[in-house]
């Protein structure tokens, strides 16, 4: 077998020669694989730092396998440039923008290899370090901007306070510094402190060390009478002291809040600077002390996670005044600070920023800002147990500064829990000079009031209470306001001020609750939009105003119910008379003591579906409702209830006003009642000053399917207008002219007319047609004066 393969071989092989010899093409062999065969290459290997600390500008060496000589490597998100490389290292140069603990990755053929160690920029200390002099050392030969790390020890206290220039400080739970600290921040540069607790009675931020030592000065509220100042300001950026007299409101440039001479100190201003503390604690060393002063001018200040547990918490100002070269912009997230006075006013920024924290002040408690920048209090318990809680735009020295305001999802509280007694005012205030919300609050509470406002400027001048702007300024088109100042209360459960009744005492039983309890908001310029809200509540009036802007008041419970002589609502619209202005109350439960008055100067008027209690023990009550000017009024489907043992009860609806000074198409108001039940109704023997009465004036009135029901009398007058009662039921009381129908002349004569339809009524209390008092015109005037009733039924009581 084998010589027989070798023969067969051969024959092959001298087949092929002679078919070559011929010139015969060699058969195409079988196509081959198309997939290249490549050798692997080695995966790259990343080990680590050979360090985990290092100083700006200094160098790192990271450690691996097969690094390819192409790569990049970012500390913090910055390209580092590297240095020297191996298949086993990378040698590169730590950013000098960096400070603090920083990621590092590296970039092979786009793919990030991420280290599980983080690099700290800057120096780690050891637990030889046991002293802040110790520290200070330390501190002194690092350059500008380095951070330190400290590791879990106890710092005592040196025999001077620790100064951290431009330094940040990083530690670690355990880390414990003792004694007083001022850091400076200047040059721009970003300060953090991380991860550390101080025990001292000190603390301060600044951007220079040669500024004058600040004291907490908080005042309930700001004064509102115009500087008057007798020296020129000629203060430049840097400078002396100089003295300047003043009297009233001092200017912002100034460090003192009392009238007479003061000093104003001068400095270098120097911008941008950024003040980090996360994770922080602050205790005091002696019980009752310590305080935090942040007063580094033009830096933003941040808080986070931290806790603050000191006397007095000042951020932003030099003795209670906040200048325009203040801490710029504020943020205080998911921290605790209790404190006697809390103080935090941003400016020239983004503005203060409280979210997911809690303020507790024994004394008084400011957030805010002194320009126009927003203020906002997020999810957040803010309380003051013996004074003031102000939020917004408010500063002693400039009064309604500010921009917008928003409360949400708050508790904000104002006690006396001192039992002072009339010589605290807990108030809650809190405005603005833009719009104000207020919204989805848990509780909204002052001992004393709640004030709630937005006051922009008109003519560059400040609207409070106290200006002598008039108002018919504020109607012109140069008095315009600056900003819409629109407040919005929605969604809160709980708005409530006053500390109770006179007669009960507190839980101490010491003291008689004795604060009047009023809930305030006011708008000039803007809208008012109440809504929503589970209670709005104060012992002494509830007012709801404002001068220029449209109201809408609905879906709530309103209630002041208080001391005696107390518990009024009041809800109005009355300023300069502009066409336009809109007016809504529906659907309120409303509960008062006293009195709930209604006011719009001009324009269209709602109030529909609303149930109204005014009951008191002790005291005469009334409803009262009153359009000067109205363009059309709904009145429908309420429910109005006033009571009293005394002997008035009043409900009094009036449309229109008697003066044609102002003429906004009254002629042609459209004023409807319908579907209501009115009741007024006496305890007294002599009800005879119990009284339900409807005047329209210049309006045409319509009313029909109501339920008028006094224990003394319904008055129904027409001035100057068209007014039909039809379908109503009317019950009177055993009084003297118990239903007295008027229709009064128009002193100009044509073309307004004065026509009263009284058809289709039930009356009781009434014997018969004879027994209704009927006023109207007679003799030559007895066409524009006319009273006309037809088929009403009578019935006696």
């Amino acid at each position: 077998m084998p010589t027989r393969t070798r023969n067969n071989t051969l024959t092959a092989l001298l087949s092929a020669s002679l078919l070559v010899a011929c010139g015969t093409s060699t058969p195409t062999p079988p196509p081959s694989d198309p997939t290249p065969i490549v050798t692997p290459t080695t995966t790259p290997t990343i080990t680590g730092l050979t360090s985990t600390a290092a100083l700006p500008g200094s160098t790192v060496t990271i450690t691996g396998a097969d690094l390819p000589q192409t790569l990049t490597v970012t500390i913090g998100g910055i390209n580092a440039a590297i240095s020297a490389r191996t298949t086993t290292s990378v040698t590169l140069t730590v950013p000098t923008t960096l400070s603090g603990p920083q990621s590092v990755s590296v970039i092979i053929e786009g793919k990030t290899y991420q280290l599980t160690q983080s690099l700290f920029v800057g120096k780690a200390l050891t637990a030889d370090i046991t002293t802040t002099t110790a520290l200070q050392a330390e501190l002194d030969a690092l350059p500008t901007g380095a951070a330190v790390l400290l590791p879990a020890v106890t710092l005592t206290a040196g025999d001077a306070p620790l100064l951290v220039t431009n330094h940040s400080l990083y530690g670690t739970d355990g880390t414990l510094i003792e004694g007083d600290v001022t850091f400076i921040v200047r040059e721009g540069h970003d300060v953090t402190v991380d991860t550390v607790a101080f025990k001292g009675d000190s603390f301060v931020v600044a951007h220079t060390t040669t500024t004058p030592a600040p004291s907490i000065i908080l005042l309930p509220m700001p004064p509102l009478s115009a500087p008057t100042i007798s020296t020129q300001r000629a203060l430049a950026t840097t400078g002396p002291a100089l003295d300047i007299t003043a009297t009233g409101t001092l200017p912002t440039t100034t460090n003192a809040t009392t009238a007479g001479s003061i000093r104003a100190q001068t400095t270098t201003i120097e911008r941008n600077g950024t003040v980090n503390f996360n994770r922080v604690e602050f205790n005091a060393k002696t019980e009752g002390a310590g305080s935090f002063i942040d007063r580094a001018q033009t830096a933003d200040f941040h808080l986070t996670d931290t806790h603050i547990n000191l006397a007095s918490v000042s951020v932003g100002s030099y003795n209670g005044v906040t200048t325009s070269d203040s801490v710029r912009t504020i943020d205080v997230l998911g921290t605790t600070i209790t404190a006697n006075n809390i103080r935090l006013m941003s400016g020239q920024g983004e503005g203060t920023t409280v979210a997911n924290s809690t303020l507790v002040a024994r004394d008084s408690l400011l957030i805010g800002d002194s320009t126009t920048a927003p203020v906002t209090v997020d999810a957040s318990t803010v309380r003051a147990t013996n004074g003031d809680v102000l939020i917004g735009g408010i500063d002693t020295v400039t009064p309604f500064e500010g921009g917008t305001v928003t409360v949400r999802g708050s508790t904000v509280e104002a006690f006396d829990d001192a039992n002072i007694n009339g010589q605290s005012t807990p108030t809650i205030i809190i405005t603005g000079r833009g719009d104000v919300d207020v919204q989805d609050n848990l509780r909204i509470h002052a001992d004393d009031d709640v004030s709630i406002f937005s006051l922009p400027f008109y003519k560059g001048q400040p609207m409070g209470p106290t200006s002598s702007l008039s108002m018919s300024a504020m109607s012109t088109p140069q008095g315009a306001s600056t900003s819409t100042g629109a407040v919005t209360m929605t969604g809160n459960h709980e708005i409530t001020a006053g500390d109770g009744p006179d007669d009960v005492k507190n839980t101490g039983g010491s003291v008689d609750h004795n604060y009047r309890g009023e809930v305030v908001a006011l708008t000039f310029s803007g809208a008012l939009a109440v809504q929503d809200n589970t209670l709005i509540s104060g012992d002494g009036t509830v007012a709801l105003q404002t001068a220029s802007g449209d109201v809408t008041v609905t879906g709530n419970r309103l209630r002041s119910v208080g001391p005696t002589g107390s518990g009024t609502l009041s809800v109005s619209s009355s300023g300069p008379m502009l066409p336009g202005k809109v007016m809504t109350f529906t659907a309120n439960t409303v509960d008062t003591s006293s009195a709930v008055a209604l006011f719009l100067d001009i324009g269209d008027l709602t109030v529909d579906g609303n149930t109204v209690n005014v009951t008191s023990a002790t005291s005469n009550t009334s409803f009262g409702m009153n359009v000067s000017s109205p363009t059309s009024v709904s009145f429908k489907g309420n429910n109005v209830n006033v009571s009293t043992p005394e002997d008035a009860a009043t409900i009094n609806l009036s449309f229109g006003s008697s003066s044609r000074t102002f003429d906004f198409g009254r002629a042609a108001a459209n004023t409807v009642l319908e579907n209501n039940k009115l009741t007024v109704n006496s305890h007294a023997a002599d009800a005879g000053s119990t009284s339900l009465g409807v005047t329209s004036d210049y309006a045409a009135l319509t009313a029909s399917g109501n339920t008028f029901t006094s224990s003394g009398r319904v008055a129904l007058t027409a001035n100057r207008g068209a007014t039909t009662y039809s379908g109503n039921t009317f019950s009177v009381g055993a009084v003297t002219d118990a239903l007295s129908l008027t229709a009064n002349l128009d002193e100009r004569a044509a073309p307004l007319d004065s026509a009263l339809t009284f058809t289709g009524n039930a009356v009781t209390g009434v014997a018969d047609e004879a027994d209704v008092k009927v006023v109207d015109g007679d003799g030559a005037d007895a066409s524009k004066a006319v009273v006309t009733l037809s088929d009403n039924t009578y019935k006696a009581n």
